[in-house]
Formats: structure tokens, C-alpha cells, sequence
């Protein structure tokens, strides 16, 4: 939904809907990070987390958490 949003009012760089967008995703990498993880670590935890919200808009949530968990898995933390 925050991204829908962000593309509706991104002709406005500095509008309060962007502005939240973006800090709300800088800081859920930084939340990530704050566990120890390397900003590319976060970032693809990040990814997996977005992709894995869309994705069970539209695909049993069971096999989605499957799926993530095998991902989550695989991520190696340096």
C-alpha cells in the first residue's frame, strides 16, 4: 500500500506521503541492521519481506511462509 501511495504523489519529492515512504523503509533496514546485520544483509531480508507481503496477496499464505523461511535460510550473515 505505501508504495501505490508513493506513486500517486511522486511527481512531489518532498510530499508527506513520499517522505513517509521512504523514511519508513530506511528504517526498517536500520531496524534490521540493529540485529546485527550488514546493510546488504538487511536489504535482502528487506526484499524478501516486500516481496513476500505481495505475494501473499494472491498465494496460499502456508506455501509463501514455506518458501520465505527456506530464503531466510539461505541468507548468509557475515
Amino acid at each position: 500500500m505505501f508504495l501505490r501511495a508513493k506513486e500517486e504523489f511522486s511527481s512531489v519529492s518532498n510530499h508527506s506521503i513520499v517522505t513517509t515512504v521512504n523514511s519508513h523503509k530506511e528504517n526498517t533496514i536500520r531496524f534490521i541492521q540493529a540485529y546485527g546485520l550488514h546493510r546488504s544483509e538487511a536489504l535482502k531480508l528487506s526484499l524478501l519481506f516486500e516481496g513476500t507481503t505481495s505475494l501473499a496477496e494472491t498465494t496460499d499464505i502456508k506455501e509463501v511462509e514455506g518458501v520465505l523461511k527456506s530464503f531466510v535460510d539461505c541468507i548468509e550473515v557475515s
